[in-house]
């Protein structure tokens, strides 16, 4: 089955806005909230943030963790897109074929609706 894995992302327009400030703007407290604690409510707020970064192929979410997160050995297996994808992490969703998501959270893995519009 294949996992499609999405992941908050800053643009550079973004870091340089945040790297010139002293107070953290809207965007990067919603980006810190998803990939520290993240929740339903959190992550619907937040979807604007997210984007498609790769695909892995795999039997579970947590096989999809191994991979992402291993990447050496995997190579087939996984399909980078987009801005390219960082290591498997908290706040990054991954939604399989079936239509299943979940959430990376500090514990494993929560089920959440990730629904396509914003």
């Amino acid at each position: 089955m294949v996992f499609e894995i999405k992941q908050a992302v800053l643009s550079s327009s973004m870091v340089a806005e945040v790297n010139s400030t002293n107070e953290y703007p809207q965007f990067y407290k919603d980006f810190l909230d998803v990939t520290y604690k993240p929740t339903q409510e959190l992550i619907n707020n937040s979807k604007y943030l997210y984007q498609t970064v790769g695909y892995i192929d795999a039997d579970s979410a947590d096989a999809v963790f191994t991979k992402g997160n291993t990447w050496e050995g995997f190579e087939d297996d996984i399909k980078h897109v987009g801005v390219g994808m960082h290591s498997i992490s908290i706040g990054d969703v991954l939604i399989a074929e079936n239509g299943d998501t979940v959430v990376v959270d500090r514990r494993g893995f929560t089920n959440i609706d990730f629904a396509k519009e914003l």
